[in-house]
């Protein structure tokens, strides 16, 4: 506890790290690098003092990170030049960094932003990922132990996901993904008018995570008005800025003439903030952090695509492009047949085609008209366009037709539950066990099948999870990390997601997991004085959830408090037994503060005592408890001293002197005697015995009067 203590507050005044470029930067920066003010904490990690903040560089206000986590922050007033490199992170540490600002903050802003996370959050989980990344690397300068990937634990603060940010971008780094950028160019139909002399090119652009796009028309007659949408356009190229998710259909005619038999080339070139984009600068003091600085956002070129036409000069065709829709790979052996349009689904094709290696297909010669073209045939895996496309086709065109197949996928679902229905559960959560996904591939030389992980399964507050977009095959599924408070459990669990059908897109497989809760048997000791050599029978205790606890003008609310079941009976308080001891049924996992509820005779109650309840092992957990003698009250002066009874003599001379052994164990047998213990099985003769003793006594005082009043 100490320890992590200290970390904490070590780490309040440790700056977190950063990124570096490739890019060398020759000159000397004179200036310096200061926190960036923020108004809310959105996230920490490990607990909730530790702030996560990112840094700015004083001189032009760049958002810059921090690299080395167990060096002294920089406050502005250090001096900092261009490292040429990676300055003391290694070559593989820039690239996860760079991967972790290209999709973090302020390079991806808008993509979290419709997450729901504001700029101030991001820049707090990219800082936190960062750290985190180069942790997990061991590299120089940062903490394994405390914030790597596998031990940090993030903790969202105003109710904003910043922590699944930060997994995202820390886990992309660790294991080479990336958040997805895509652009596409489809052409989707070609049209000829002898009566305008024009070909017209229909095609759309989809750009996703895009800031903007630039598209490009080559390959035509030099000189050649092109139109875009009706409006002439000065050169062959245009820009557009576009949305998150921005899909675009366009139109684009030109002269026939000149153009027939030519290849139309359309290219897009999507524009985004790049990690290319960031400079390592080293402190002229080592004993500061390196610091990575974003130098540009929003120029860097990072997506290409095109697509391309032949211009037709020859009777009217169909022409199908057919991609995988994952790998955009092209694929081979789908089935189209071209229909009349209307045509019922029984009817018959008037042509049908395959496409080959390439992904393509080609219809016979058509007449002029519209057509529908209807997908027949998959290859086994892959799931079946349902609806159709319709085309029209001119003489001395050839019509293309994009289309894109997506393979059969399968989805994991787990239902997590505790092995003990109805069992209580004190600080205990289904929430956060994490399983791995592995998938079998083909069968290894020493008869084991290969694992390969496909990824995690992490529950809900319900114990549930999934995992979908699992190519199909055999899958295992073990326990990582157990859920708070439970064991782990080593069972694998099977899993077999096989292809249904063409029109099946995800073979669902549920999976339910169980695992144990972590419980502890508590013994309390209870003692009279410091040296533990005088054991306090008849002493009550009662244990409560702290977690449950409510807070009162800030001591706990003990009148609302509920305390839990603690003995074999239900019981919810426990004496201590002659030898001053008690012992509890297993208790769940959590934290609990032990109160003494009833306290022995002439001894004042003990302080609270905190209990943690955790997976250290499996036996009792052995706690003490010391109480203090109640100081004695002085005699009052009064005339009615005289008067003091034999008894009270006795009981005060009783608090003055202190006991010998002998009476220590006698009075222990009076109190034993005297209030029965929790699972005391005494006799209950001796009881019968004295209260007949005493009834015999009183009778026989009531004959002597009696007789006494006849004579």
């Amino acid at each position: 506890m100490k320890r992590k203590i200290s970390r904490t507050i070590l780490y309040l005044f440790i700056g977190l790290t950063a990124i570096c470029s490739v890019t060398k930067a020759e000159e000397v920066s004179v200036s310096g690098f200061l926190k960036i003010p923020f108004e809310k904490m959105y996230l920490v990690i490990n607990d909730t003092s530790n702030v996560i903040q990112a840094y700015q560089d004083t001189s032009d206000g760049a958002v810059a990170y921090c690299l080395n986590s167990t060096l002294q922050s920089p406050d502005g007033n250090q001096s900092y030049g261009g490292a040429g490199g990676g300055g003391r992170i290694s070559g593989k540490g820039i690239e996860a960094i760079r991967n972790v600002i290209a999709d973090g903050y302020p390079l991806n802003t808008r993509y979290w932003l419709s997450k729901g996370i504001p700029e101030e959050a991001q820049r707090q989980a990219t800082q936190l990922a960062i750290w985190s990344v180069l942790a997990s690397m061991r590299e120089d300068g940062s903490d394994y132990d405390y914030f790597a990937y596998e031990k940090a634990s993030p903790i969202n603060l105003e109710g904003v996901d910043a922590a699944s940010m930060f997994r995202t971008l820390a886990g992309n780094a660790i294991y080479g993904n990336r958040i997805k950028r895509y652009l596409s160019i489809s052409i989707t139909g070609v049209s000829a008018s002898r009566s305008e002399e024009e070909i017209v090119v229909s095609f759309s652009v989809f750009a996703e995570n895009m800031d903007a796009c630039t598209i490009s028309a080559e390959g035509l007659e030099e000189g050649s008005e092109i139109k875009l949408d009706g409006e002439i356009l000065s050169e062959n190229s245009w820009s557009t800025e576009t949305e998150l998710t921005d899909r675009r259909t366009y139109s684009l005619s030109f002269p026939w003439k000149g153009n027939g038999k030519k290849q139309l080339i359309l290219k897009a070139t999507g524009y985004a903030g790049d990690g290319n984009q960031v400079s390592v600068f080293e402190p002229a003091d080592s004993a500061y952090q390196t610091m990575g600085k974003v130098e540009k956002i929003g120029t860097a070129e990072i997506k290409h695509a095109e697509n391309g036409i032949k211009l037709p000069e020859e009777p009217g065709k169909i022409q199908v492009k057919k991609y995988d829709g994952e790998t955009n790979e092209p694929l081979a052996g789908v089935r189209f047949g071209v229909f009349p349009l209307n045509a019922p689904a029984d009817s018959d094709p008037i042509c049908e085609f395959f496409t080959g290696n390439d992904g393509i297909g080609m219809s016979g010669y058509l007449a002029d008209g519209s057509y529908e073209i209807r997908e027949t045939e998959v290859p086994e895996g892959y799931i079946r366009t349902q609806e159709p496309k319709t085309v029209i086709v001119r003489a001395g065109q050839i019509v293309d037709s994009t289309w894109e197949n997506l393979p059969a996928k399968g989805a994991l679902s787990l239902k997590k539950r505790s092995s003990k229905e109805g069992e209580l559960f004190g600080d205990a959560s289904l929430a956060g066990a994490v399983y791995e996904v592995y998938f079998l591939s083909g069968q290894a030389e020493n008869g084991e099948r290969e694992r390969i992980l496909m990824g995690q399964i992490v529950t809900d507050e319900k114990g549930e999870g999934a995992l979908g977009g699992l190519p199909l095959g055999d899958y295992i599924v073990t326990e990582a990390a157990p859920p708070k408070g439970y064991w782990k459990n080593p069972e694998e669990y099977e899993a077999a997601l096989q292809y249904q059908d063409d029109t099946t897109p995800v073979v669902e497989v549920m999976i339910e997991a169980e695992d144990e809760m972590i419980r502890r048997p508590v013994i309390l000791k209870k003692y009279g004085d410091a040296g533990k050599e005088l054991p306090l029978p008849h002493a009550g205790f009662s244990f409560y959830l702290k977690s449950s606890l409510v807070r009162k003008e800030g001591e706990y609310d003990w009148e609302k408090a509920e305390p839990v079941v603690i003995g074999g009976l239900g019981e919810t308080i426990l004496y201590t037994d002659s030898n001053g001891k008690l012992e509890t049924v297993p208790l769940p996992y959590g934290v609990y503060l032990v109160r003494e509820t009833d306290v022995p005779e002439g001894y004042e109650p003990c302080d609270e005592l905190e209990v943690q309840i955790e997976g250290e092992s499996k036996g009792e957990l052995v706690i003490t408890a010391i109480n203090k003698k109640s100081p004695e009250e002085p005699e009052e002066e009064t005339t009615a001293c005289a008067e003091t009874t034999v008894q009270e003599k006795a009981e005060t001379s009783e608090v003055q002197k202190e006991p010998t052994t002998e009476e220590k164990t006698e009075r222990e047998t009076v109190q034993t005697t005297a209030s029965p213990e929790t699972g005391d099985r005494q006799n209950g003769g001796i009881w019968f015995l004295i209260l007949g003793s005493t009834f015999s006594i009183i009778l026989l005082f009531v004959c002597l009067w009696a007789n006494r009043r006849r004579g």
